[in-house]
């Protein structure tokens, strides 16, 4: 077999390059090209900070307290508004709960029946 050198190009191996990337950095992913960009509503956001048990504590009150109806309370609603009032060990909590509040106050100037039900949880916060 020939081997005819003018018909075939010859490639040059690329340079190895080095480059760095982060996958976390104090269990948060920083915005980078290598990282997919991950947009989580304000709503949902988890205080990422607490122990498990502060962030399940934290979801449940806060998808009670949105989900709710003053006019008609239910178990969950007054449960919620009992342990905001009572308990002391949400006091990790608070910052969390009051910009999620502050979000949904802002966010829904018009839906008046979920404002009465945000003022209420806010009321018993204090």
């Amino acid at each position: 077999v020939e081997y005819d050198k003018s018909t075939a190009p010859i490639a040059c191996p690329l340079k190895p390059e080095v480059g760095l990337h982060w996958l976390a950095v104090n269990g948060c992913q920083p915005l980078t090209a290598e990282n997919p960009s991950v947009v989580i509503a304000e709503a949902e956001e988890q205080p990422l900070s607490l122990p498990k048990e502060l962030q399940q504590l934290y979801a449940r009150i806060v998808g009670i307290v949105l989900s709710a109806n003053p006019t008609t309370p239910t178990v969950g609603l007054s449960a919620v508004m009992k342990v905001l009032r009572t308990d002391t060990g949400i006091q990790e909590l608070t910052p969390y709960l009051s910009r999620c509040f502050y979000q949904q106050v802002r966010a829904n100037t018009r839906r008046l029946v979920l404002l009465r039900t945000i003022i209420g949880a806010i009321k018993s916060l204090l």
